[in-house]
């Protein structure tokens, strides 16, 4: 009989200790300038009971601190690296100009505009340390990637839109889709490198629906949205040792 549980304790942590930083992590502010600096740290532990032989883990599911600041109103720049699950990765590395009315461009290492699941930060999901199907990179859900990022809303947000050009890589060693942020330290040389493009469309008729799990305080709220990448690889790794195939 095989038996298991998971406890997820999830939250965010200003890091007020470490640099005394203010409630929300601005640690300073002068007019249009700021830098805040903060993070987030998520335990996760697990105990499975396979025929009276018990396995404890406890692990660091996510330790993110990040560095974010602006010199001026329209513009932004965030610094972010996780090390959490045994290895470092470089997040959030990107510059977001804010000058255009409801529109937000970003260059640099961010979320992908396709899976609402990824969009929704995990500390504003009901269980937050794990991700469903569709948000999971695993299943080909691309997470975070490096280029060039837009956004914006239409309507007073009853319209949304998103487009990016990245480039997009996996390993080739995983059985599956796993899309891992081309920032990661360990990256290896033979991993699959091409071009990605996403797009995104959404009609909210009776209001914007924030990308957040739970109560919408009673209001009716209604919407859809479609969501499609399509991604070319270099194709220099062929690998029919588990009947995949990487083109």
């Amino acid at each position: 009989m095989l038996r298991g549980f998971k406890i997820a304790v999830a939250g965010l942590i200003g890091l007020a200790p470490l640099y005394q930083a203010m409630a929300g992590g601005i640690t300073y502010k002068d007019g249009d300038k700021y830098v805040k600096l903060g993070g987030r740290i998520q335990v996760q532990y697990m105990s499975v009971d396979e025929d009276g032989d018990t396995t404890d883990e406890l692990k660091l599911r996510r330790v993110r601190p990040y560095i974010e600041g602006s010199l001026h109103k329209d513009w932004k720049g965030k610094f972010q690296w996780d090390m959490g699950k045994g290895k470092t990765v470089l997040q959030d590395i990107y510059m977001q100009y804010k000058g255009i009315a409801d529109t937000k461009i970003t260059v640099g290492n961010a979320e992908l505009i396709f899976s609402r699941e990824f969009l929704t930060s995990n500390k504003y999901q009901h269980f937050g340390v794990e991700r469903e199907f569709v948000g999971d990179s695993s299943y080909g859900s691309p997470h975070r990637q490096t280029g060039i990022h837009a956004s914006g809303t239409r309507m007073e947000g009853k319209f949304l839109w998103g487009v990016a050009g990245t480039i997009a890589s996996f390993d080739p060693d995983n059985s599956k889709i796993d899309f891992e942020a081309t920032t990661q330290i360990d990256k290896g040389d033979d991993w699959q490198d091409g071009f990605m493009f996403a797009a995104r469309l959404g009609w909210h008729p009776l209001g914007a629906i924030k990308y957040a799990e739970g109560s919408f305080k009673n209001e009716r709220k209604a919407g859809i949205e479609i969501a499609a990448y399509t991604w070319s690889n270099d194709g220099d790794q062929e690998d029919e040792g588990d009947g995949v195939k990487y083109l």
